[in-house]
């Protein structure tokens, strides 16, 4: 249960009395979704880190929980026999439609306690509690251009810093991460936890 904690925290939920709830004296269920479009990507780290993600955050559910996947793989990928797990299919294999079309609308209508965006960039118009994972910040790097042309490079920069600064609580991969996040984008390092 401890993405119990890490949820409620990253809500600004935790209380006294959440937590009073929370250790068995009234249950308080949370929804929670994972914006798993990334684990759709044909190979790479990112998508190996949604995966097992996901896929442990289904095993570690609880039962007055609900858990919502939404991605755009063809059909549905995360098998769990669970009544409170719900894959949510994105009819798009196109990145910009998912991320800043079907995905918020998909999103406002689950009326979620917190979605957690693990590949770098929060859409907008996500009318609920957010967390990001930033993997790193190579768009911002000279070096960059052996990797992204100059537009998807520009576009990287604005969405990630856009993206950390709209999200309630940031996950960095790494201490180097999380100092270039708060140096070059200039975030606060209280709202940022390196996981």
């Amino acid at each position: 249960m401890a993405y119990k904690d890490f949820f409620f925290r990253s809500c600004g939920y935790y209380s006294r009395r959440n937590h009073d709830q929370y250790l068995g004296l009234d249950v308080v269920a949370i929804k929670i979704c994972i914006y798993a479009r990334g684990a759709s990507n044909k190979a790479g780290g990112t998508k190996e880190y949604i995966r097992a993600m996901t896929l442990a955050m289904i095993e570690e559910i609880c039962e007055h929980d609900q858990l919502y996947i939404i991605h755009n793989f063809d059909k549905e990928s995360f098998i769990c026999k669970k009544d409170n797990v719900k894959e949510i299919l994105l009819k798009s294999k196109n990145n910009i439609v998912c991320d800043f079309l079907l995905g918020p609308l998909k999103i406002n209508r689950l009326n979620l306690d917190v979605i957690w965006f693990p590949k770098n960039v929060i859409p907008y118009f996500v009318n609920t509690k957010k967390i990001v994972t930033t993997h790193d910040l190579m768009a911002y790097f000279f070096s960059a251009h052996e990797y992204y042309n100059l537009v998807e490079r520009i576009f990287r920069c604005i969405t990630i810093k856009s993206s950390c600064k709209r999200a309630n609580r940031i996950i960095a991969v790494s201490n180097n991460t999380k100092k270039d996040i708060v140096r070059i984008l200039g975030i606060d390092p209280k709202k940022i936890n390196v996981i």
